[in-house]
């Protein structure tokens, strides 16, 4: 699983709030992105010196103010991560275990037109970014849902491929 580092490097927070439904989100300068709830981080890839000693490959930099941490991995095609969570404010720690550029959405209910409450994107390839979610009991999904077109014009859709999970929150 990933690991959780205790070096705060570089990062800042640049939305805030202690209302359910919101998102924390870390990284570069405050842009207006929080209005889509996009999470902008600078990662580490792997293979890269770390400072403090931290594994490579892993998102240096702690949030606080959080209840629980969900590990999220996403790789080729699968969203890997628990089925049940509790209710409260949460760290979503997610790495990118693949070989493509993925990203984990948080939708609302069970389908991919469910409403998008947070999302950390352009997630690279051996790369880790978290953000902080206040969670309210319910279904919710997890999901990839970059679509891309392939060399040959085929449409590759991470979503159809497989890269979505049903969690429930109580």
């Amino acid at each position: 699983m990933l690991p959780l580092l205790a070096a705060a490097v570089g990062l800042i927070a640049v939305a805030c709030d202690d209302e359910p439904g919101t998102v924390t989100e870390i990284g570069g300068a405050a842009d207006g992105a929080a209005d889509r709830a996009a999470v902008s981080t600078d990662p580490v890839p792997a293979g890269d010196p770390v400072p403090g000693g931290a594994e490579s490959g892993a998102l240096v930099g702690t949030l606080s103010g959080y209840e629980q941490t969900v590990e999220t991995i996403l790789t080729e095609w699968a969203v890997i991560a628990p089925r049940r969570l509790s209710a409260g404010r949460t760290r979503f720690l997610t790495r990118n275990d693949g070989h493509d550029v993925h990203e984990l959405v948080l939708l609302r209910g069970t389908t991919e037109e469910g409403d998008e409450l947070m999302e950390i994107e352009g997630i690279a390839p051996s790369t880790a970014r978290e953000a902080v979610y206040d969670l309210e009991p319910g279904t919710y999904l997890f999901a990839c849902l970059i679509r891309e077109i392939e060399p040959n014009g085929r449409i590759e859709d991470h979503f159809a491929l497989g890269m979505r999970l049903e969690v429930i929150v109580e």
